[in-house]
């Protein structure tokens, strides 16, 4: 008799983990997603984030760090394992060991402080990523790299950035003279995207550029949004990277 109401309740128990253990995992699929926002930065003008969290618990993380007056940005990517807490709270450790606090909303996601607790004061409401409805793309950040002529130096190495929210980054290094002296200037802003493949780019200071998408290529336009002519024609195009460039937060 013991025996049998020992077992009834083992029986119960285990049921009840594997009911508690079902509804954790029905509960979170609705999360799986891509959030992203622009949070607050100690030393730089904003970080622009996109967070994927994935159905198997692990995640991707992307942080484009703006820095500067002329919008410098420095990406930084990782990567790692999802934790499910209690109330909706997760942790995520990337694959540096880095762990990060977070909270689960109604299509939100929001980030908390060292402790796992809410941030507070003037930029509590800015640390909160919104889920991203609909079809994303393959790639939700894409590079494209070149050297380019220039009239008055030996070449710019230029990187441009592209985001999935028509946001882009674009760095220029500028070699100049014989000892190989560079210069480099940032700028960032908004894609603006027309016909036939064509789009511009209008940065924080309201200088526009021209360019044109081609097969894994982009082609630098001129100032009336037309290929170049002549010997260097063939030299403003900007390759598509199958990795970010290598730079780190400084």
């Amino acid at each position: 008799m013991k025996k049998s109401f020992y077992l009834l309740v083992t029986v119960v128990i285990t049921m009840g983990f594997f009911a508690c253990g079902a509804k954790h995992t029905e509960e979170n699929k609705n999360f799986v997603g891509t959030y992203q926002g622009e949070l607050p930065c100690a030393d730089c003008e904003g970080i622009n984030t996109i967070l994927t969290l994935k159905s198997d618990s692990t995640f991707t993380l992307d942080e484009l760090y703006n820095k500067g007056s002329r919008g410098a940005i420095f990406h930084y990517h990782s990567y790692g394992k999802i934790v499910f807490g209690e109330k909706g709270k997760i942790s995520l450790t990337d694959n540096d060991d880095k762990t990060r606090y977070y909270e689960l909303g109604d299509s939100t996601i929001t980030m908390l402080d060292t402790e796992g607790k809410r941030i507070e004061g003037e930029t509590a409401p800015f640390y909160t990523l919104k889920k991203i409805e609909g079809e994303l793309p393959a790639k939700l950040i894409t590079y494209y790299q070149g050297d380019l002529p220039c009239a008055d130096c030996n070449g710019i190495r230029t990187t441009l950035t592209l985001l999935y929210n028509d946001q882009f980054a674009l760095s220029e290094m500028y070699s100049k003279g014989d000892k190989g002296d560079y210069y480099t200037y940032y700028s960032s802003g908004k894609i603006v995207r027309g016909e036939g493949g064509k789009f511009s780019l209008t940065d924080r200071d309201g200088q526009m550029r021209y360019y044109e998408f081609g097969d894994s290529t982009i082609t630098v336009l001129n100032a009336e949004g037309k290929r170049a002519e002549g010997e260097t024609a063939s030299l403003y195009e900007l390759k598509k990277m199958s990795q970010a460039p290598c730079r780190k937060i400084n």
